[in-house]
């Protein structure tokens, strides 16, 4: 894997280098390259996101030690359908060694959609593995994080999957990782750090730092 602590970005990007970012349309996105010497807004301060249109996003307004996230919902005209609030943890660490690590957040996401960070590399068939990454989950709502790998052979059909879920929501970073053998015919995978919808209007939020992939 390239750049596993994401301390590496190109100019102006809000996803670090050899990294990628998958989002669903019509989700709202607020991802970063993130460090703890980042700007946290002060209490009751209010942060306004708009859409290409011009039309209110979200608000984020911290108060009382709690992220409050306020999201807007139009119609093809622009008219308001609904305003939904989520809270999300202030977490007092966003990177769990380095400088910097990968901030994923994402709203409004669709049922059985999911909204993700993810690299592709090359593999050895067969082989043993132990795949991870420090994780620091803020807040899900109607969603699960999840860290998924898929694995490809030469034509490009997917030959496997290993997947495994996290529900944890404390704010705090902690290592989450997993462990199996490449298929036979595997040549490439891509791991994923992801959001994944539950229900209608999902949204999560997480730092990830400290990936690897390594051989057993």
């Amino acid at each position: 894997m390239k750049n596993a602590g994401f301390e590496k970005s190109d100019n102006n990007s809000k996803v670090a280098q050899d990294w990628v970012l998958s989002q669903p349309v019509g989700s709202i996105s607020e991802t970063i390259i993130d460090s703890n010497n980042n700007k946290t807004e002060n209490d009751n301060e209010a942060v306004y996101s708009y859409s290409n249109k011009g039309l209110l996003d979200k608000v984020t307004v911290i108060k009382n030690g709690e992220i409050i996230n306020i999201l807007y919902k139009y119609d093809p005209n622009g008219n308001l359908l609904k305003k939904t609030t989520i809270k999300s943890l202030l977490s007092g660490n966003k990177v769990y060694e380095g400088i910097y690590s990968q901030k994923v957040a994402g709203y409004q996401i669709p049922k059985n959609s999911f909204f993700s960070i993810y690299q592709t590399f090359v593999v050895e068939p067969e082989k043993a593995y132990q795949v991870s990454g420090y994780i620091n989950v803020q807040m899900l709502k109607h969603s699960k994080f999840q860290m998924y790998i898929d694995f490809y052979d030469s034509n490009g059909s997917i030959v496997g999957s290993n997947i495994a879920d996290y529900k944890k929501v404390d704010g705090t970073f902690e290592k989450f990782e997993n462990t199996g053998v490449t298929p036979s015919s595997a040549v490439i995978a891509t791991l994923h750090f992801l959001i994944r919808a539950e229900e209608e209007e999902a949204a999560g939020g997480f730092h990830v730092d400290n990936t690897a992939f390594y051989y057993k």
